[in-house]
């Protein structure tokens, strides 16, 4: 296995230039694979499955903008209770301008 350089007086900060990436000895990562293997915790991805992306979509028309409303504007939008009151935010927005 590779030796981990501290950076600090910290052992667990470690500078990552310093960590060996280089292959594993067959033998260890056999040992690794097994212990993945009898770790209940652990599970794998099924043949095939695609990972859901976090985060917006690539290609969103949309700008991150910080502004100051009324707090009564925002309580008008948060009243029903339910989430999303930033999107009936912009949907009245989108109307007001005719967009």
């Amino acid at each position: 296995m590779g030796k981990i350089k501290t950076v600090t007086s910290n052992p667990l900060i470690v500078d990552p230039m310093d960590i060996d990436t280089s292959p594993n000895d067959p033998k260890v990562d056999a040992r690794i694979r097994a212990g993945i293997e009898a770790d209940p915790d652990a599970w794998s991805m099924p043949p095939g499955h695609k990972p859901i992306g976090r985060g917006r979509p690539r290609g969103s028309a949309k700008t991150r903008v910080t502004t100051m409303l009324d707090d009564d504007v925002i309580a008008a939008l948060k009243e029903s209770g339910e989430k999303g009151w930033q999107t009936r935010l912009n949907a009245t927005l989108r109307q007001a301008l005719g967009l």
